[in-house]
C-alpha cells in the first residue's frame, strides 16, 4: 500500500468510513465531504479504537492518547448531522439501493442514530487488523490537526481523487472509440 493511499486510507476509515476508492462514491463537492466528515469522524474512530484495542501495545497513540482525539472530535461533530445528513444518504444508498425505501420510511429521530451504527459498522467490518498498526501511525501524525481541518483534507482528498477517476474514466472511454 503506497504511503499516500495509507494516508488516505486512514483519513477515510477515521474521518469518514468512506469506501477505499473514489469511484465507489456518489459525486461529492468539497463541503459535502466536509460535512460528512465532521459529522462521522467520532463514531469512526470509536470503532476503529474498539476494533484494534487488542492489536496494539499498551503505548499506541489509539490506546494512550486516543480518548483526548475521541473528545475533540465529538465535541466537533455536535449539531453536524444536519449538514451531513443528504451526503450520507446518498452514500449508503449508492452502496445498497434498498435503503432508500427503509430510510424514507424512519422518523427523522431515528436516522441519525442509524447513520452512527452504520459508520461504526463499516468501520468493524473494513479495518484489518493487521492494518492497525498503520492507522496508528497515521493518526499519531495528524494529532495536532483540528477536526475541521481533519475534515477539509478529506475534502481535498475525495475531490482529488473524484476528478482523477473521472479523468482517467474520460481518457479510457476515449481511447476505446
Amino acid at each position: 500500500m503506497s504511503a499516500f493511499r495509507t494516508a488516505a486510507a486512514a483519513l477515510a476509515l477515521v474521518a469518514t468510513t468512506l469506501p477505499a476508492s473514489a469511484q465507489e462514491l456518489p459525486q461529492m463537492s468539497e463541503a459535502e465531504v466536509n460535512a460528512v466528515a465532521l459529522y462521522a469522524m467520532p463514531h469512526a474512530f470509536r470503532a476503529l479504537q474498539t476494533r484494534c484495542a487488542t492489536q496494539l501495545p499498551g503505548s499506541a497513540y489509539i490506546r494512550t492518547r486516543g480518548d483526548a482525539l475521541a473528545g475533540r472530535l465529538d465535541q466537533a461533530s455536535r449539531g453536524r448531522f444536519p449538514a451531513a445528513r443528504a451526503a450520507l444518504t446518498r452514500m449508503v444508498t449508492a452502496e445498497n439501493p434498498q435503503m432508500a425505501a427503509l430510510l424514507g420510511q424512519l422518523p427523522a429521530e431515528n436516522i441519525e442514530p442509524l447513520a452512527r451504527e452504520l459508520i461504526a459498522g463499516k468501520v468493524q467490518s473494513e479495518v484489518q487488523l493487521t492494518d492497525c498498526a498503520r492507522y496508528n501511525r497515521v493518526l499519531e501524525l495528524l494529532d495536532p490537526l483540528p477536526a475541521e481541518n481533519l475534515a477539509s483534507l478529506m475534502g481535498v482528498l475525495v475531490t482529488e481523487a473524484q476528478g482523477r477517476s473521472r479523468a482517467a474514466a474520460t481518457t479510457t472511454g476515449t481511447s476505446r472509440r
